[in-house]
């Protein structure tokens, strides 16, 4: 089965998105609850979600987002260790990344996962690694 990790701007994307990026990723969220692919995301995942969503639209809203992200059935949280911090951090120095896409990255490679969903381009400088956009996972 395929393994493929997924960024933030997804859930965000899913919950704040009406036009075709919200749709993909709405979609995206239903092959996971169907065990289309096997789906792994970072802790660090909810954190952005929920922060991006109380932003963008309120307290209640970022507290459900939380909330469906907890209880998504087949996601898989990847804990955020020291030992993944090091890698994020080499990560961050060899290719001039933002330290959250660094950290994104280091818990994808942790678990040999080589496919990331993102519409972050920082991830194509990452060796080992390989961004698949929203519209071409369709």
């Amino acid at each position: 089965m395929e393994r493929l990790y997924l960024d933030a701007n997804v859930f965000i994307f899913a919950a704040l998105n009406d036009g075709e990026y919200g749709e993909y990723a709405r979609k995206l969220i239903k092959d996971i609850i169907e065990l289309k692919f096997e789906a792994f995301t970072s802790t660090l995942t909810f954190d952005e979600v929920v922060w991006r969503i109380r932003k963008e639209k309120s307290l209640v809203a970022s507290i459900e987002a939380g909330f469906g992200i907890l209880v998504l059935p087949n996601l898989i949280f990847i804990d955020v260790t020291k030992d993944i911090l090091w890698s994020a951090y080499d990560t961050m120095l060899k290719h001039k990344i933002k330290p959250r896409d660094a950290i994104h990255a280091a818990c994808a490679l942790s678990k040999g996962i080589k496919t990331i969903i993102s519409e972050d381009p920082d991830f194509d400088k990452i060796p080992g690694l390989k961004r698949k956009g929203l519209i071409k996972v369709k």
